[in-house]
């Protein structure tokens, strides 16, 4: 490792240092918390969550409110939880990465990547612009952004399938597998 780059990585490590403590010098949470329960007041989650909210408000030194919502186990409560699609559109860049560029490799028993300068993931500049929109169901209420990383290389996959007729049976989808697949 060359000295500039050592001199780098000191740098970097010193910023992130810096901006840890100035962080954690901060208060959370810094304004109240809502819980909201699905259910009619006197309910067992609402009980649930008041009892919750007590203990959490008396830990944090913060305000924390119940709100009963009927429905807030399925669209509604999505569409609580959803005002920042944050969460799902994070998911699907992370997922496209995986299918694209991110790849572990080993010589001699040993990984080769030794950080991001070497590791290939997708970078701000290539994401693609994402359009998220939750749909109605009337299925049981499931986890609203965990499966965004997983379904977005099917959903890739599954592009270049429809497009070409091919399947690249191995992710990530580099160059070298895409030719081989079209050959």
């Amino acid at each position: 490792m060359t000295a500039n780059r050592k001199l780098a990585r000191a740098l970097v490590t010193i910023v992130g240092l810096a901006f840890a403590a100035l962080a954690g010098a901060q208060a959370w949470p810094a304004k109240p918390v809502q819980i909201i329960a699905p259910t009619n007041v006197g309910s067992g989650p609402d009980l649930l969550a008041r009892i919750l909210g007590a203990k959490l408000a008396e830990r944090w030194g913060q305000q924390v409110v119940i709100v009963n919502k009927l429905g807030a186990g399925t669209m509604i409560g999505t569409a609580e939880v959803a005002k920042s699609l944050a969460l799902i559109e994070g998911g699907l860049i992370f997922g496209t990465s995986m299918a694209l560029k991110e790849r572990i490799t080993f010589s001699k028993g040993r990984v080769e990547q030794t950080s991001f300068d070497d590791y290939p993931i997708l970078r701000m500049n290539e994401a693609p612009d994402l359009h998220v929109e939750l749909m109605p169901s009337d299925g049981l209420p499931t986890g609203l952004g965990e499966i965004s990383p997983i379904v977005a290389p099917a959903a890739i996959g599954n592009a270049f399938a429809a497009l070409t007729g091919r399947r690249v049976r191995h992710l990530p989808l580099l160059p070298e597998r895409v030719l081989a697949a079209l050959a």
